[in-house]
């Protein structure tokens, strides 16, 4: 695969995308601009270890905007994106990161279609270093980063999932799930930051067994093919899932399942691992709590398939209709798999506590503290840094 090829695939799914969102010429459409801009400090942009810590205070803007549109049969959503900082202190100058996402759905007589992508254009910081709110989606853990952030170097990232539901009877569903992801670094570092492709598929039986519990058979399959050097591995895999779907006030789920890891083209034997899980999300008429918690085999830029625990929570309160407080934590736990030891054991984790202040409709003041701690690569000393962000975000168009 060219280094450009995963450029060029995704600029003709988004021409797809917007082709077919164009065609609906009666549909419902809204646009929502966000803009928020503010200062940072941060005592350890970097996660590097002692004496090395990189401090550094400035300034970030983050633009987005969301364009949908809505018929009876199909929704679309384009979301470009932008986001920029610039630091004083330690060398660094900031980063200018782009990004663009687009997801299509279209609902048939007994099923639908869906067609999602993100593509973007990021400094190692945003795509290794993860942060605090990196899980909202029950049942479906994040991309997998590394944590390891400690040069200057860019990622072309880029992801492709189609998607199909069939409705076989009653109570029983066909689901079909695909991906295509790309990462692409300006430089490759060895067993730090790799090129690397995955594809993955899975194919599911849902069955309702009653009005609120659901069971799901999954058969899942993947190809994770690194920067040449590196180790290329296939997993094969089968689980269960029990969701719990109470209206969309709280849903919940279980996962239980092994997949199957061999190396082609080496002598490493295969091994045999947990796919498995458990999450929660509950809303309540004054805020949303979400908890889940995952281990996979997942691709990874460190140029190998890693052994990946993840845990993720998010808490909102709102005190008032103008105050909200929010809790985010993420722990990361990677590993080698089987007797694959090219790469030691990593820990990594973030907590971010902060609020929002709305003062008028559009506009609202923001500020929070973020710690974060790893652990690397066998490595006795423990990077942390401590983070604060404070800034205004003006939405024009917010209803509420």
């Amino acid at each position: 695969m060219s280094r450009h090829s995963p450029l060029g695939a995704s600029a003709w799914v988004c021409a797809l995308l917007l082709c077919a969102a164009c065609a609906v010429r009666a549909a419902d459409q809204s646009f929502d601009p966000r803009l928020e801009a503010g200062g940072l400090h941060d005592s350890n942009l970097r996660l590097v270890s002692p004496p090395l810590e990189d401090g550094v205070t400035g300034g970030y803007i983050d633009a987005l905007a969301t364009w949908s549109a809505l018929t009876p049969l199909t929704e679309f959503t384009l979301t470009p994106r932008v986001r920029a900082t610039r630091y004083s202190g330690s060398g660094e100058s900031g980063t200018s990161n782009g990004y663009l996402s687009g997801k299509l759905v279209h609902r048939l007589v007994r099923g639908r279609l869906g067609l999602a992508f993100d593509l973007s254009k990021q400094e190692v910081l945003s795509a290794e270093l993860l942060n605090a709110n990196g899980g909202n989606d029950l049942g479906s853990p994040g991309t997998g980063s590394a944590g390891l952030a400690f040069r200057n170097n860019k990622a072309l990232f880029t992801r492709v999932q189609p998607t199909a539901r069939f409705t076989l009877g009653a109570r029983t569903q066909l689901l079909i799930d695909t991906q295509l992801a790309r990462v692409d670094y300006d430089q490759n570092v060895a067993l730090v930051q790799n090129n690397y492709t995955d594809v993955s598929g899975s194919f599911g039986l849902s069955v309702q067994a009653t009005q609120r519990l659901r069971w799901v058979a999954n058969l899942t399959a993947d190809r994770f093919t690194p920067t040449a050097g590196n180790q290329d591995a296939s997993n094969l895999g089968a689980n269960v899932e029990l969701w719990h779907e109470q209206s969309q006030l709280l849903r919940a789920f279980v996962r239980m399942g092994a997949v199957r890891t061999q190396f082609p083209g080496s002598n490493l034997p295969g091994d045999t691992n947990a796919n498995a899980g458990l999450g929660v999300q509950r809303d309540f008429a004054t805020g949303q709590l979400f908890l889940q918690a995952t281990r996979r085999v997942d691709a990874s830029s460190l140029g190998q398939a890693v052994l990946r625990d993840e845990l993720n929570l998010n808490l909102t309160k709102s005190l008032s209709e103008h105050v909200l407080l929010a809790l985010s934590a993420v722990g990361v736990r990677t590993g080698p798999v089987g007797s694959n030891s090219a790469i030691g054991k990593q820990h990594y984790n973030v907590t971010s506590v902060g609020g929002e202040w709305r003062v008028r409709r559009t506009v609202s003041l923001v500020a929070r503290y973020q710690y974060a701690a790893g652990h690397f690569n066998n490595n006795a000393q423990s990077p942390d840094s401590n983070a604060v962000y404070s800034g205004v975000v003006f939405e024009p168009h917010r209803r509420n």
